[in-house]
């Protein structure tokens, strides 16, 4: 007797992804779709949610996607501690529930995984850019990978593929700048710096584009204002960036807040699917801004209510809600339920994110080990890479005879930043020092 036929195809890891896929979604219940394509925090956000309420959402709702750490407002910023979560949150979602889907971890980690302490940070956007050179920043790229996946997470909210043409918009430090060659072959570069071999790389993490498809332009330099541009400047300036950072491999892709000619990025199908899908030819997932989603309804007032604004963005062509939270699961699955929303709609998402999971090897292992977190981050390797990228990243604008120095000179460093770590970082980092090192 082969002992194969009383083994899911799901569960085969010889078996082809799209069989497993296939097989896997035909067993799924409307709910557990409805989860696999809503994301969650841990920390303190809309609400604050600990360890147990995560638990408790995994185990009872699905919820497929968790960002637990590496974000602002998070759970911990102690790498040791994360794994733990990481691992507890795996354990609940592969062992209690019915068919054992493990989690996707993402973070915030844009110049390094700056917000757990101890990590490898590098200069933001601007200031790596400084540095002219792709090959460094794949180098740390592959570094901050390497740093996400030993804390337990495995897909990175970058890079920034804005390019960045409204010099007034306090998001501009977090860009390559303004030329749209420079800022696509630094992406690309990071890109594959994340990926390393691809998705089943060990080392490596999901890559994530944003903020797609104009952002860096808004109207009076106000985040998440409105961007009104021609077909030609967009094509020109905006897209280019998104073009080659694509061809480099990027698996997921996340809207920007704002409007383009009108259109809410996260409700336009012209953006998300001819754009990107048809256009473009991009077939990995789409996940949104943090509640990039509730905007609709809250912001841009193209939609009624939540509800409404979950069916505007689902069927725009949004596969993960990053912090949706139950609602949102409740609201796709009634969305269905009442034939407001198409359960095809629902099932291409699904597929999507399954396809994740399975080709990251998470059925087969999802959990990390705490000895790996404490070698790995900040190790000596990893800070020389943070230094050659500091060091090229340095730009004396002008020289009148100071430097170079002699060596028996006194400087003076002031002002309230001079001898504060954790402003050193810059944002995206830790907001306290907790032994922070530096």
């Amino acid at each position: 007797m082969d002992d194969r036929s009383e083994t899911p195809t799901y569960r085969r890891e010889s078996a082809p992804t799209s069989e497993r896929v296939a097989d896997l979604l035909e067993r799924m219940t409307l709910a557990e779709k409805a989860g696999q394509v809503t994301g969650t925090w841990g920390g303190d956000f809309r609400a604050e949610l600990d360890v147990e309420d995560l638990v408790e959402t995994v185990a009872q709702d699905g919820i497929g996607a968790v960002a637990p750490f590496g974000w602002a407002g998070s759970l911990t910023s102690d790498p040791t501690e994360a794994v733990r979560i990481a691992n507890r949150l795996q354990r609940v979602a592969v062992e209690e529930s019915r068919l054992g889907i493990p989690l996707l971890l993402n973070v915030d980690a844009v110049h390094g995984h700056a917000y757990i302490t101890g990590s490898t940070s590098f200069p933001n956007g601007l200031g790596a850019a400084a540095t002219w050179d792709p090959d460094v920043l794949e180098d740390s790229a592959a570094v901050t990978a390497r740093e996400i996946r030993a804390t337990g997470a495995h897909q990175n909210y970058g890079p920034t593929v804005d390019v960045g043409r409204e010099p007034r918009w306090g998001r501009v430090f977090e860009t390559f700048g303004e030329s749209p060659h420079l800022v696509g072959e630094l992406a690309a570069a990071k890109v594959r710096g994340y990926r390393g071999d691809g998705v089943g790389d060990p080392e490596g993490v999901l890559a994530t584009l944003k903020h797609f498809p104009a952002y860096g332009e808004p109207e009076r330099g106000e985040d998440a204002s409105p961007v009104d541009i021609s077909e030609y400047k967009l094509r020109n300036t905006f897209l280019p960036a998104f073009e080659r950072a694509l061809a480099a491999g990027a698996d997921s892709v996340m809207p920007s807040y704002n409007s383009i000619n009108g259109e809410p990025s996260h409700g336009s199908a012209a953006a998300l699917t001819e754009l990107l899908r048809d256009d473009l030819g991009f077939e990995g997932h789409v996940v949104s801004d943090w509640d990039g989603i509730r905007h609709l309804h809250e912001a841009h007032r193209t939609a009624r209510d939540h509800a409404d604004g979950v069916r505007q963005a689902r069927e725009a062509g949004v596969d993960v809600a990053s912090v949706g939270h139950v609602d949102h699961a409740d609201s796709v699955a009634e969305l269905v339920e009442s034939g407001r929303l198409e359960e095809a709609v629902v099932d291409a998402s699904v597929k999507r994110v399954l396809r994740t999971k399975f080709e990251l090897g998470l059925f087969e292992d999802p959990y990390v080990e705490t000895e790996a977190v404490t070698e790995t981050l900040g190790s000596e390797r990893h800070r020389e890479t943070a230094l050659e990228v500091a060091s090229e990243s340095m730009t004396l604008l002008k020289n009148e005879g100071v430097l170079p120095l002699e060596g028996d000179e006194d400087v003076f460093v002031g002002g309230p930043n001079a001898d504060d770590v954790v402003h050193q970082l810059g944002g995206w980092s830790v907001s306290r020092d907790d032994g922070l090192p530096g």
